[in-house]
């Protein structure tokens, strides 16, 4: 069974995103929620990680592993290693841990030798959000399955119209952005992804 990563950008209308979230973190296909953004407000983080737990899907927050420590969040999601990764991993050895990935292999089997529990190929298509990603080659995702030993995500442009192109690349999972918790009802858009995603 196929599952959701939802990124969640925090710096966008926080009724609308806790009311989208409410409606979806009920599925069970829901792997986990990284919060995504500039604006760090820890009340509303500890508001949207209260929600989360309490349907057991893990929180992780881009980057920004200080405050994943402060806040007592399940993880930290990395674009690029941090200088101070080390420190990360002996302070916070049992969080969960991924990283955006593209065509490069070395940096997949970085991923794989630090111990990450997924990783996420950016970008598949062209997308609003994932404007700073290069476009992943399908060949690098099918080598990746080879070399990393954790889930496999793809994300970048997902919707419905281009899901079934993923079908010849082996895969755990997509991470959508505004094509669920944007959208204007959250719960019948992740019926559709999930639908497709396993048909």
């Amino acid at each position: 069974m196929k599952s959701v990563y939802l990124i969640a950008d925090i710096s966008q209308n926080p009724d609308h995103l806790q009311e989208s979230l409410k409606s979806v973190l009920p599925y069970s296909e829901i792997f986990a929620v990284q919060l995504w953004g500039n604006l760090y407000d820890k009340k509303f983080i500890e508001e949207i990680s209260d929600l989360c737990r309490h349907h057991k899907v893990p929180v992780l927050i881009n980057q920004n592993w200080r405050l994943a420590e402060e806040l007592n969040l399940s993880g930290v999601h990395f674009d690029e290693q941090p200088v101070d990764f080390g420190e990360f991993r002996s302070v916070r050895s049992q969080m969960m841990l991924g990283f955006t990935t593209g065509n490069d292999l070395e940096k997949i089997r970085q991923a794989e030798e630090l111990g990450a529990d997924y990783i996420s190929f950016c970008s598949l298509f062209p997308s609003v959000t994932a404007n700073s990603c290069e476009f992943v080659n399908f060949e690098t995702i099918t080598e990746s399955r080879q070399m990393f030993s954790g889930q496999i995500f793809l994300a970048g442009g997902i919707n419905p119209a281009n899901i079934s192109k993923l079908k010849e690349v082996p895969y755990d999972g997509i991470a959508v952005a505004s094509g669920i918790l944007g959208a204007q009802h959250p719960e019948e858009a992740l019926k559709q992804y999930l639908t497709l995603l396993n048909s």
